[in-house]
């Protein structure tokens, strides 16, 4: 397919930030529905809490593993192309998964979702960075991972009704039709040159080159520790308030929608932010990042512990308790909404182009990798241990999910470090 000049801003980059918009919506409904699924799953296949919480972790291993080399190669190659056979292949994969009858069938597709899933964030990362002018790659991005809560949003809803009234396979099945379609329609979108193989430079020499960068470096490893406490609340959470408050799985995963719709404001809002931040003081948006990481998870952890563990009433009784801890999971959405854009235009920003989609997916592999590949498992591990080991046990669930939210003094400490050394390391890429 020919393609026009490469242009920075104009319809053509509102038309690639519309389409990758789109599909990481797609990419997230798809990730969903496996946690909106999850009780009735484990009651009809006869699952573990630690069963389900590995499954979802070597899912999230799989994106991490496949992220770079996969970003490498959308690098070498086309972005275009490449998010357009992504899409085609996860949405095949979720499909699969609602055939699945066991551990290993139900397993085998995840992670075959999570190799298609891999390299779309690097690639639209990219792309989209590209498509616009520095001084706008926080609020542009922004709007890219303001998707990730659209996602979520359609997938809690759409999934908990596809399962009430057809039961956990069908919402596989339902979710697999829109990523095949919108796989096709990227193929439209613009994309820039890509550098000849002979002056990109072989994988391993371009992956230690980012390690090298004391930005990335901090980054890297910050993102796994906010990418544990994020993914494991996210999939844990609809679990929990259908086991403490004997919800139905189309109930529980609504009123979580109902919060994240009411706090999408926050997406755009804090890619203004962490841009404004950043042109006062350079580093200023992982500055910002560092603060919502953690100011996130200490607001889950209120959340928790004043919904489930101190309140001990019904949820239509409306106690005060609980009425908090919901107002604190409400601040949970909205700080952590403000991280994305934030670090996604900082891997952007201190790397050369032809290094931009492999600096996002070796950020991808390290928040899964070194954090959010564990923590669902962790959390399911403490609760088998705590309580008898039977789906309904919600406090031992609860404490392991508290738990892992502790590692985000870990996220603080790496982001305040990444954004100390910013200001060298964009120099470097200027001259």
């Amino acid at each position: 397919m020919e393609q026009k000049k490469f242009e920075v801003g104009g319809k053509r980059a509102t038309f690639v930030l519309v389409i990758c918009c789109i599909l990481y919506c797609i990419n997230w409904m798809d990730r969903q529905v496996f946690s909106v699924v999850a009780a009735p799953m484990m009651k009809d296949l006869g699952l573990t809490k630690a069963q389900v919480g590995w499954i979802q972790n070597f899912f999230i291993l799989s994106i991490g593993f496949f992220a770079l080399p996969v970003s490498y190669l959308v690098d070498r190659w086309s972005r275009r192309k490449s998010i357009s056979i992504m899409a085609i292949l996860w949405s095949i994969a979720t499909f699969a998964t609602g055939l699945g009858r066991s551990f290993t069938s139900v397993l085998i597709p995840r992670i075959g979702v999570g190799v298609g899933e891999a390299g779309f964030g690097p690639g639209g990362t990219a792309l989209i960075g590209a498509s616009y002018k520095p001084e706008e790659r926080g609020h542009k991005l922004s709007y890219f991972n303001m998707s990730i809560a659209v996602g979520v949003i359609l997938g809690l809803v759409l999934a908990g009704f596809v399962a009430q009234n057809w039961g956990w396979a069908a919402a596989f099945f339902f979710f697999a039709i829109p990523g095949v379609i919108f796989g096709i329609i990227a193929l439209f979108m613009q994309d820039y040159p890509t550098r000849p193989k002979a002056e990109s430079g072989n994988f391993w020499k371009n992956f230690f080159t980012l390690w090298k960068i004391p930005t990335l470096r901090w980054l890297y490893v910050g993102f796994g520790m906010h990418m544990m406490v994020i993914v494991t609340v996210a999939h844990w959470n609809v679990t929990l308030l259908v086991y403490r408050f004997n919800l139905s799985v189309a109930w529980a995963p609504t009123i979580m929608a109902v919060i994240l719709l009411a706090t999408l404001f926050a997406y755009p809002l804090g890619g203004r932010l962490c841009d404004r931040w950043e042109k006062r003081s350079p580093g200023g948006r992982m500055r910002f990042a560092a603060l919502c990481t953690f100011g996130g998870a200490v607001f889950a952890v209120l959340y928790f512990y004043f919904a489930f563990i101190l309140y001990t009433g019904k949820l239509n009784e409306w106690g005060f308790l609980m009425i908090l801890g919901f107002l604190f999971y409400i601040l949970h959405t909205v700080v952590i909404a403000g991280v994305g854009g934030a670090v996604g235009a900082t891997t952007q920003m201190v790397v050369p182009v032809h290094l931009k989609s492999l600096s996002f997916g070796v950020a991808m592999a390290a928040m899964y990798g070194l954090g959010g590949g564990w923590g669902s498992g962790i959390a399911g591990s403490i609760a088998d241990a705590m309580g008898t080991g039977k789906p309904g046990d919600w406090y031992g669930l609860t404490i392991g999910v508290m738990i892992v939210c502790t590692v985000a003094i870990l996220g603080l400490f790496c982001w305040l470090r990444s954004a100390h050394h910013y200001k060298n390391d964009i120099q470097k890429v200027q001259h």
